[in-house]
């Protein structure tokens, strides 16, 4: 399986999102808005890098999965 957190708030500030993901030492974001939900993706983003990709639902386990197993470095 893959470990995910939820925050549960009415509208939350995404760069309060991305800062706790980064202070908690989380690699990924999955971003799913509007826009995100018009055109099937989900926009996919490393915490450390800000590289931002969109990759369809139906690949986001195995791009989660390549991306955790590969090494990174938090500089």
């Amino acid at each position: 399986g893959i470990k995910a957190e939820l925050l549960y708030k009415k509208n939350p500030k995404l760069l309060n999102q991305l800062q706790y993901c980064e202070e908690a030492g989380i690699p990924l974001v999955a971003i799913i808005g509007e826009q995100e939900l018009k055109d099937g993706v989900i926009k996919l983003r490393s915490v450390a890098s800000r590289e931002e990709v969109d990759v369809r639902r139906e690949d986001l386990v195995e791009e989660i999965k390549r991306r955790t197993s590969q090494p990174f470095c938090i500089c």
